[in-house]
C-alpha cells in the first residue's frame, strides 16, 4: 500500500513509526505514579508558570500580539522530550524531563526576556530625538508644570539607562553560564523597561506635549525634504561635470587624432621649401 503522507521527523528527532513498541497510556500512568517523574514534572509546571509564562505574555504583548517563532519551537521541543521520556521504552522520563524544563523552558525564558526588553528599547533613537525636542520647545517651557514636565524626562532617561545596563549585564552573565544571577538582572531589566514605557505614555497623552511633537515632527519633515532636495541637486550637478568631462575628453581626443593622422603627416610629406613659414 503506498503511504499518502510521509512527513520527515525534526532533525534530531526519531519518527515513532513502530507504535507496536511505544507505551500504553496504562504504562505512561505507571511512570507518572512514579515519585521522581512527578518532582520533575512538579518543577517543570512550577517554572513554566513562575519563570516562563508572565515574560513571555510581555514580549507578545510588547510585539503586538505575534508569537515568537523561536518560543514556539523551544516549547515544541519540550514537549517533544516530554512524550519521548513517557512513551518510548528505554528512555528515562526524569531525564527527558529535565532537558526540557533545563534547556528548552529555560532557553525559552531567557528569549523572552531578550525580545521584551529589546522591543521596548528598541526607538532609543527617536525616543532621545523626542526628549530633546520637549526640552527645548518655547512653548512647554513657558508652562506653570514645566518643571513637573523636566522631572518626567529625567525620570525617564534614568530608566532607560537602567534597563540598558542590566540587560548588558544580564547578557555578560548569561555568556558565563551564570543563568540564576543573569535571570535577575534580565527581570530588572525588563522591570526598567516596562515602567519607562508606563511614564513615557503618561507623558505623551498631554495635549500640549502631543502638539509640540507634531510641530516638531512637521518641521523634521521640512528639514528632511530639504535635505533630499540639495541631495538630488548635487546629483544633478555630478551627471552634469560628468557629460561635460566626457564631451571635453572627446573633442580633446578628435583633436589630438587630427592632428596626429592628418596634419602632421601632411606637413612633413610636403617639401622643404613649403614648410617654411617666414621668408629667408
Amino acid at each position: 500500500m503506498t503511504e499518502i503522507c510521509s512527513h520527515p521527523s525534526p532533525e534530531g528527532m526519531e519518527s515513532p513509526t513502530d507504535t507496536e513498541h511505544l507505551l500504553s497510556k496504562e504504562g505512561v500512568i505507571t511512570h507518572l505514579q512514579s515519585p521522581g517523574v512527578q518532582d520533575a514534572l512538579a518543577t517543570l509546571f512550577v517554572d513554566y508558570w513562575v519563570e516562563f509564562y508572565d515574560v513571555y505574555v510581555s514580549a507578545v504583548t510588547l510585539k503586538a500580539g505575534r508569537r515568537p517563532d523561536q518560543i514556539t519551537n523551544e516549547m515544541f521541543s519540550a514537549l517533544h522530550h516530554l512524550a519521548r521520556g513517557l512513551v518510548v521504552p528505554g528512555s528515562n522520563p526524569v531525564v527527558e524531563i529535565e532537558k526540557a524544563r533545563s534547556s528548552h523552558i529555560k532557553r525559552a525564558t531567557m528569549d523572552s526576556f531578550k525580545i521584551a526588553i529589546n522591543t521596548a528599547l528598541e526607538a532609543d533613537t527617536a525616543l532621545e530625538e523626542e526628549l530633546d525636542h520637549i526640552i527645548g520647545n518655547e512653548e512647554l517651557s513657558r508652562r506653570e508644570n514645566y518643571r513637573e514636565l523636566l522631572n518626567n524626562l529625567t525620570q525617564i532617561k534614568g530608566l532607560q539607562r537602567r534597563a540598558r545596563t542590566a540587560y548588558e549585564a544580564a547578557r555578560k552573565k548569561e555568556a558565563h553560564g551564570c543563568f540564576p544571577e543573569a535571570m535577575q538582572e534580565y527581570k530588572n531589566a525588563l522591570e526598567h523597561g516596562l515602567r519607562m514605557g508606563e511614564v513615557l505614555r503618561g507623558f505623551r497623552d498631554d495635549p500640549l506635549v502631543i502638539a509640540a511633537l507634531v510641530k516638531e515632527g512637521k518641521r523634521t519633515r521640512e528639514r528632511n525634504e530639504d535635505k533630499e532636495e540639495q541631495r538630488r541637486a548635487r546629483r544633478t550637478d555630478r551627471w552634469i561635470l560628468a557629460v561635460l568631462t566626457l564631451f571635453a575628453a572627446v573633442v580633446g581626443s578628435a583633436t589630438t587624432v587630427g592632428f596626429r593622422d592628418y596634419i602632421l603627416p601632411n606637413y612633413f610629406s610636403a617639401p622643404v621649401a613649403s614648410r617654411q613659414t617666414t621668408p629667408q
